[in-house]
C-alpha cells in the first residue's frame, strides 16, 4: 500500500510539474504576444499621423464650383507625405487606407518572406508588415497585397467582415496611395482559396499583361464567394490574408480602379 501511494505522490508531483511548465510557457507566450500588440498599436498611431500632411484651407460651402463631395474631401484631408517614410525604410512603396475600418497602414516591397514577421521599422515582430508581392510592379494590371490575419484586428484581421453583404456595402472603396495621391478601388469579389486542393486558383501567379486578364477574372469568379463584374478591368487590386481555421487557406478581397 505505502508502495502504490509513494508512487501515486509521484505522479500526482510529474503532473503538478508539466502544469505548471505548461503554464509558464503560456504565459510567455501570452506576454510576447501582447507587447507585440502593443508595440503595434503604438507604432500604428506614429506611422499614421507621421505622413499627414495638414489641410489648412477648406473649400467656401457656397462655393458651388469649387465644392468636393465627401469622398473627396476625405481623400484631400488624408494626404500623404511618401518622403517621410521613405526615409525610415527605403523598402516603402505605398499608403493603404480602407475608411472606417483599422485597416490604414504603409506598404513595404522587398520579398514574400521578410515583412512576415518584421515590421515597418525592420524590428521583429509576429504582426508582419502589409507588404506588396515581390512579383508586382507598376507596369503588371494586377497589386497583391499580403499581411496577416491577427485575431487581434490589426493588419489584416478585419478582413473576414467582407464576407458580409451590408459591411460590404459599407465600405466598398480602397484608397491606395503609390506616390501620386490615392487611387480609388471598388470591391468586387471576395475568394476563399484552399491551397490543398490540385486545381486551386493561382491568385499569386500575377498576370504579366492585360491580356492574360480575362483568363485570371474568369477564375476569379469560378473561385469567389461573392462576384460582382467589375466595370473596369484595366487595374485590379487583392488583399491576401491567411483565413482562420487553417493555415492552407486564404482569404482574398478583389477590387478594380475606378
Amino acid at each position: 500500500m505505502k508502495h502504490n501511494k509513494k508512487k501515486q505522490d509521484l505522479l500526482l508531483l510529474f503532473m503538478g510539474i508539466v502544469c505548471l511548465i505548461v503554464f509558464a510557457v503560456c504565459a510567455v507566450w501570452l506576454l510576447r504576444y501582447y507587447s507585440d500588440y502593443r508595440q503595434e498599436k503604438n507604432m500604428d498611431e506614429e506611422l499614421r499621423t507621421l505622413g499627414r500632411q495638414a489641410q489648412t484651407e477648406v473649400v467656401a460651402e457656397n462655393d458651388s464650383e469649387n465644392a468636393k463631395d465627401g469622398e473627396q474631401e476625405e481623400q484631400d484631408l488624408l494626404q500623404m507625405d511618401a518622403s517621410v517614410y521613405q526615409k525610415i525604410n527605403a523598402d516603402y512603396v505605398a499608403y493603404l487606407y480602407i475608411p472606417d475600418t483599422e485597416i490604414e497602414y504603409p506598404v513595404v516591397q522587398r520579398n514574400n518572406s521578410y515583412y512576415l514577421n518584421h515590421n515597418f521599422y525592420g524590428e521583429k515582430n509576429a504582426h508582419g508588415t502589409i507588404f506588396l508581392d515581390e512579383n508586382c510592379g507598376p507596369d503588371v494590371p494586377v497589386l497583391l497585397l499580403h499581411g496577416h490575419h491577427m485575431k487581434d484586428g490589426t493588419m489584416f484581421g478585419s478582413l473576414k467582415q467582407y464576407r458580409d453583404k451590408d459591411f460590404r456595402q459599407v465600405h466598398s472603396e480602397i484608397l491606395l496611395d503609390m506616390g501620386e495621391g490615392f487611387d480609388t478601388y471598388e470591391v468586387f469579389a471576395v475568394l476563399q482559396i484552399d491551397l490543398t486542393k490540385e486545381d486551386y486558383f493561382a491568385y499569386e501567379e500575377i498576370p504579366r499583361d492585360a491580356d492574360s486578364l480575362p483568363e485570371y477574372l474568369k477564375q476569379m469568379q469560378k473561385n469567389a464567394t461573392w462576384y460582382e463584374q467589375p466595370e473596369k478591368e484595366d487595374k485590379l487590386l487583392l488583399l491576401s490574408t491567411c483565413a482562420y481555421g487553417s493555415e492552407d487557406e486564404r482569404m482574398v478581397v478583389a477590387a478594380y480602379k475606378k
